[in-house]
Formats: C-alpha cells, structure tokens, sequence
C-alpha cells in the first residue's frame, strides 16, 4: 500500500474493525485520513470467528454481513469447574457469528474506496508531542520516519501504543495492569467426519477462568482457555487448551488450522476517559469491552461511531483540545450499552478470585447464571438468593457472603456511568472517579466479620 508521506487530517494507528469505521467516516466527509497498520495486509486481525451483537450493524451504518463472513451459533452448554453442573443455552438472533478477518477486510475496503491512505507493514513506537501544550501532533515510526496530523487516534488494541507511551500526565489509565488483562491462547482443528456433536461446551471457573471446546462448526473444533493475568494462577492458557484436546482427542485432527497462539486482551471497564490535546482512543486501546465475556467488537464499532461524530465537530472548528473531544466519554459513558458492560467488571473481578470450590458451590446452589459468559442477556449474580442475618459457618460461605455486597455495587456504579461529567473539569472528574473506584470489592479478609451474610434457598 502506498507510504505515509505527508501531514494529515487525522492518523488511525490499528486497521481493526473500529480503526477502519473511524476512517471511513471521516474520509467520507472530505477529510485527509492515513491510515496505519504494523500487520501485513493478509494477516489483518484474527483468523476465527467471534460473536458481534446483530443490532450494531445498522446502528453504526454498516451493511449487514455477507454469507461468507457468517459461521454458526449453536447451543451452550455451561459447566462448572468440577463438571458437576451443566446449564443449556439455546442459540438465538441476537448474535452473528462473524469471521474477523473477511468482515475487517470488507470494512478497511469501503475505507479505502473514501479515500482512506491505507499503509500495512508500518510499526508505530510512539506519539510525537508538542511539550508546551501537551498536545499530541504526530506518530514516530521505527523507521526513523514521522508523520503529523491535527488528530490522532488510538486503535491499536491492548498494547495501545499511543495511550500507552503518552509522556505526559493523563485523565486515563497509560497501563493496563496484570489484574486488567485476561491472557488467553485459542485453537481450532479439523473436525473428525465422524463427529456429529453441534454445540460448544464452557468451563467456567476452571483454573479460576474460561475455557471450551466447541463443535458448533461443520468442519471445525474451537478450543479456548483463558484466565486473569495473576501471579497466584499457575497454568497457562495453552495448557488449559490442550488438556481439553487430550480430553477430545478423538474428535479433531492434529494440525492446528487457525488460531495457535496467545493474545492478551483488557478485562475491565472502559477507560475513565478516552481523550487527550489532539488524541482518540477506541476499542481495545480504551480498554471498550464486556468484562464478562471480553467481547468487544460491537462496542468498538459504538465507539468509532460515537467518536467520529465528535471528531468531525472537532475539525470543523479547528481544534482538538481535550475539552472539543470530551462529548465522545460523555455519550459513551452514559450509553445503555457501557451501563451494562462497566458494572460486569465488578462481578468478574469478584469471580476472579474465587477458588474452583467456591465457584462450584455458587453453582451447586444456583447463585450465578453460567449462561452469562456466553453473552446470554442475563445477570451474572442472581441477587433473589442472598438474605440477611442467616449465620455463616465457613470460610466458603463467609466468603460468598461479601460476594453478595456486588449488587449493591453494580448498581451504584450504573447510576455513576450515568452522573459522567458533562463537561472537563479536572475537580469534578477526579470526584467521579473516586466515586466509581469505590464501587469495587476484591478479595477479602476472612478474619473479619462479614457486614452481609448468606443464606443459599
């Protein structure tokens, strides 16, 4: 593709499906638009499939999938750590199954036909900054080489190359840390012809994480394992993987066909803000993901979406100050959609910690929807379970019974996506943000008395 060679309107670092929507909105409106991917052209995004919620299509102006970019949804069936528990999901319309790789493509080519420059094999390191506003004006290449533009923005993913090297004080978390990130490894291999099994089957808590196994396609078996980047767990996901493949040995060939390695991805809220002098961030880079399920695709697309709106204001008037960005946090944060992904982070971080006991019993005992983790619309903690003032006469059930305090939790931290700043003000954000920081429990200290307690009916 052709070389960045000049000053821009607007560079997007990451050709993913957000960094490609962004461009083509903006390209679409006239303006000059550079486009920057370190991968090579064929080796864009991910080779499987991923769900993507079927309603964003035509909420963000993008044609419905075409047959080939479709695989199928087939049923769940959701087990506990121990296998002692099986909970059946049925597939509905409310996903496409989507292959990354051909629908990305078809988004970076309607990007290109406005007029996008698209550049492959271009390895950014870092923004370039002017110091005395703190405004971001540019991308350095490792190359030597540098371009500049009125605005840049971050669609780099999890390692966020650009929020990530900021040199300046920020409004958003630079570093994504251990507790943030799901590590995960993925692998799909030939299904056998013999195999006549069409549906997929998730451990949940197992290795206090995610993993499955999935016959879903005609041709294919899917293995996933996945867990919170802590140093208290000690496995790694391709070894959660294969100890599934030795479980359905008899089921799939032995060449991996796609997938075959680890890629990190951010399991926790959105960033608190999105915007610095002259910078965007969007998806995996602003960290715009379900924490229950890690799904990001459709939420990345809402905030291209969002943002290239804002981003179009911005220029018409000349100006990418944080203060001409902010109304992209204030739609985002305040959507219906990030009232429903932010407050999972709360339950996931909660879930995380607990030991494959405890997960098992919670399951045992009806307390948590297994069938959340498969994207289902359904609460993760089933609040109707917990009662007051019921005597509590283990370290499990002691646990648990601050594990009940997540609800109270969840909600407040709705209501605060909802109370996001209208405006910047650096007093005001930094309250809300302390607000919403208060809305997490973690691990707990078992020697003390429980402030809540629980009763299982």
């Amino acid at each position: 593709m052709r070389n960045p060679n000049r000053n821009y309107d607007v560079i997007v670092v990451g050709a993913g499906a957000a960094g490609c929507l962004f461009s083509r909105n903006l390209a679409r409106e006239g303006y000059s638009v550079c486009m920057v991917e370190k991968s090579d052209l064929n080796k864009l995004s991910h080779d499987w499939w991923d769900l993507v919620a079927t309603y964003i299509f035509d909420k963000v102006d993008i044609n419905q999938p075409e047959s080939d970019e479709l695989f199928k949804v087939g049923e769940g069936i959701f087990c506990s750590p121990l296998d002692s528990i099986q909970v059946k999901s049925p597939p509905t319309d409310a996903h496409y199954n989507i292959d990354r790789r051909k629908f990305t493509i078809r988004l970076l080519n309607e990007a290109i036909e406005n007029g996008v420059n698209f550049c492959d094999n271009i390895n950014v390191i870092g923004p370039i900054v002017e110091e005395k506003t703190h405004t971001i004006i540019g991308v350095k290449l490792d190359n030597s080489k540098a371009i500049k533009a009125k605005l840049i923005v971050d669609c780099s993913g999890y390692e966020g190359v650009i929020r990530f090297n900021s040199p300046f004080e920020t409004d958003f978390d630079k570093n994504i840390r251990r507790e943030d990130t799901f590590v995960t490894y993925r692998e799909i291999r030939k299904k056998l012809p013999s195999v006549s099994d069409s549906h997929g089957i998730v451990f949940v808590g197992k290795h206090q994480g995610i993993s499955w196994v999935s016959f879903q396609q005609d041709n294919y078996v899917d293995f996933f394992g996945g867990h919170t980047d802590l140093s208290s767990i000690n496995i790694s996901p391709k070894v959660m993987v294969y100890e599934l493949i030795e479980k359905y040995k008899n089921k799939c060939g032995t060449e991996i066909v796609l997938g075959g390695y680890e890629a990190p991805i951010p399991l926790r809220r959105a960033l608190d803000s999105f915007v610095a002098n002259g910078l965007i961030i969007i998806g995996d880079a602003a960290c715009q993901v379900d924490p229950s399920t890690g799904s990001g695709i459709a939420s990345s697309l809402f905030a291209a979406n969002i943002a290239s709106k804002v981003a179009l204001n911005a220029l018409e008037i000349d100006s990418t100050k944080k203060e001409d960005l902010w109304s992209y946090n204030v739609e985002y944060h305040r959507s219906e959609l990030n009232q429903e992904y932010s407050p999972n982070d709360i339950a996931i971080k909660n879930f995380s910690n607990l030991s494959e006991e405890e997960v098992e019993y919670m399951c045992a005992n009806d307390i948590i929807d297994l069938r959340r983790f498969w994207g289902a619309k359904a609460t993760i903690i089933k609040k109707e379970k917990y009662r007051p003032k019921i005597s509590v006469r283990s370290k499990i059930l002691a646990n648990l019974a601050r594990f009940a305090e997540t609800d109270r939790k969840i909600e407040e931290m709705k209501e605060l996506c909802r109370e996001y700043p209208e405006e910047y003000n650096p007093e005001t954000f930094n309250a809300w943000r302390e607000k919403i920081n208060k809305c997490y429990i973690v691990r707990y200290d078992l020697d003390k008395k429980p402030e809540s307690e629980l009763i299982v009916s």
